[in-house]
């Protein structure tokens, strides 16, 4: 294009040179005409100099609009097209589940003790990683919410997927009483006096009659009530194992949204909870059911971190309700026994929850929770709780995985009572924990050394495995280019063009074949046309003082600037002579 605008303005200058030559007029006018076409700034103050000695009325000024309508053609020509970028949306893009399906017969009873063998317990080893993982460091993986992650691929922008959010609503058990178990006690001195190795619960209200124990435990812990508890109602006594349910005491207070502690269950002022400094006679006692909500969310195609989720997965609020049991996996076993009968699950990803909890192995190192001198009867800061030789004393390290949620929820145990609790950060701590599992389940599991011999020892068996991840395909942007007609550049261009067009016209006819035309007005063609004609000697040289306005005003007689083929060279030479 630069290439054509450089030979149109060439071609159009020479021809207009050669029809100023050409032309019968003033002498000042070619002059102008002539200045004019050395550029916009030339035109600009030959048209300057003309308002003290008009020489023309559409010469200079014709040249000036043809030049600068050159002028736009040239800059909007590059900016007729343009490269667009845009988000083409035809790319497809794996994406893996964060949340394990656990395969194998539902109504197998090796489904339950395969993942409660191989699968649980080799992530708990991860906990001490996830809970100082950032959201980067842990992809498919925010808070309480499992999204799917992408594969590696080109996309940009955000990417819309598949997210499940762990949902833990809790609740207080009504009528709750609580008593040391007597076969249990403890009768030695300790800084608080005689403590109880075990209590017992029961709580009686709509059509439930529920009863458990747990042992002792020390101040602003969290432990998970025994796998079983009996639930009594319309005359049947029933030993039943917790699928999507979970009992918890804590040794905290614990409010909900409106400050209520309903949760808070009086301990015998006799037997105290273990506490570093001064007695703690209350607990809170609470029933946890665990759902999953689908949900939406917005993935970064890069990074794979989590944008947006909608709706949210966070409680910010929750009001103490009496918690109701929902039906755990297989059916309530009478008579007592703790294994399950006609076992089934409903829901596999709710009605695992307690067993995966179950199988926490203890919380062994050092550190802020529990050094090993609380492992058991002996001396705890120097002051004796338990004699070293008892074999009667139940108190014990929390789990890792009660570990990891003491440790969100901010409790220190042995420490004095004195913050509160609130019932939404207990049930988002437990919704965090769950969802974490879940995630290393899924996401490191599968490529763990550990898991593959015990996935060995299970096909050996002719059984099938117990867990594996879903993957599916989401549409993602690509960031692509496509040329654009910019329509404003180009109707300015389509203008400027129209007017060079016109004014070529009257600015470049007027040649006739019979004249001797100049290629240009330089200094050698000048020199050239003034030897050959008197008439231009003779306008110009009886001017005395060449100044620019003399000039001009003496090259207002009209002259024209080239001589005819058709003329005798005699009657130049008779001039020239005379």
């Amino acid at each position: 294009m630069l290439l054509y605008t450089a030979l149109l303005l060439l071609l159009t200058q020479r021809l207009a040179v050669k029809r100023i030559v050409s032309t019968y007029q003033p002498l000042t006018t070619s002059h102008d005409e002539c200045n004019a076409w050395n550029g916009l700034g030339s035109a600009f103050l030959t048209l300057w100099r003309q308002l003290r000695s008009v020489s023309v009325e559409l010469g200079t000024l014709g040249v000036i609009i043809y030049l600068a309508s050159f002028t736009v053609l040239h800059t909007t020509t590059p900016s007729l097209f343009s490269m667009q970028p845009f988000n083409d949306t035809s790319l497809t893009v794996t994406a893996t589940g964060s949340m394990p399906t656990f395969l194998g017969n539902v109504s197998d009873i090796n489904v339950l003790v395969n993942i409660v063998t191989y699968a649980w317990p080799l992530v708990y080893e991860l906990l001490p990683f996830i809970a100082v993982a950032r959201s980067q460091m842990t992809p498919g993986l925010f808070n309480n919410t499992l999204y799917d992650v992408l594969s590696k691929n080109n996309g940009v922008g955000e990417v819309q997927t598949n997210a499940t959010s762990a949902n833990v609503t809790c609740g207080f058990l009504p009528n709750a009483t609580i008593q040391a178990l007597e076969p249990g006690l403890v009768n030695t001195t300790t800084p608080f006096g005689v403590v109880a190795n075990y209590w017992a619960v029961e709580a009686v209200y709509n059509s439930f009659n529920i009863s458990l124990a747990f042992p002792q435990m020390l101040t602003n812990t969290v432990i998970q009530i025994s796998s079983a508890w009996t639930l009594g109602g319309s005359g049947i006594s029933t030993n039943c194992p917790q699928g999507r349910d979970i009992l918890f005491a804590v040794s905290a207070n614990v409010t909900d949204s409106h400050g209520a502690f309903k949760g808070s269950v009086e301990l015998p002022n006799d037997y105290p909870l273990i506490s570093y400094t001064t007695p703690f006679h209350e607990i809170s006692l609470m029933g946890c059911t665990l759902s999953w909500s689908q949900q939406t969310a917005l993935v970064n195609a890069q990074t794979n971190e989590l944008v947006s989720l909608e709706p949210g997965g966070t409680k910010l609020s929750s009001i103490w309700n009496p918690w109701e049991p929902t039906k755990p996996y297989g059916d309530c076993v009478s008579g007592g026994s703790s294994d399950p009968i006609n076992f089934s699950l409903a829901d596999q990803h709710v009605d695992l929850w307690a067993a995966m909890m179950n199988g926490a192995p203890e919380w062994r190192g050092t550190g802020v929770f529990y050094g090993p001198e609380w492992l058991g009867p002996g001396v705890y800061y120097g002051q004796e709780v338990f004699p070293a030789n008892s074999s009667e004393s139940e108190l014990q390290a929390p789990t890792v995985d009660f570990r990891y949620l003491m440790q969100t929820l901010n409790l220190t145990p042995g420490e004095p009572v004195q913050t509160t609790l609130t019932l939404d950060q207990f049930e988002n701590g437990l919704a965090n924990l769950t969802a974490s599992l879940y995630w290393a389940e899924s996401s490191f599991l599968p490529n763990m050394r550990s898991y593959q011999i015990a996935l060995q020892e299970i096909q050996s068996e002719n059984q099938t495995p117990n867990m594996n991840t879903s993957s599916g395909n989401v549409i993602a942007a690509q960031l692509a280019a496509r040329l654009n007609l910019n329509i404003l550049p180009l109707s300015i261009g389509l203008a400027a063009s129209f007017v060079l067009l016109v004014l070529s016209i009257p600015l470049t006819r007027g040649k006739r074949d019979n004249d001797d035309i100049v290629q240009s007005l330089g200094i050698l063609d000048l020199a050239w046309l003034v030897s050959n004609q008197y008439e231009l000697r003779e306008t110009v040289g009886r001017v005395k003082d060449p100044t620019v306005e003399n000039l001009r005003a003496a090259g207002m007689t009209p002259v024209t600037l080239v001589r005819r083929k058709i003329y005798e060279e005699s009657e130049y030479m008779g001039l020239d002579s005379g």
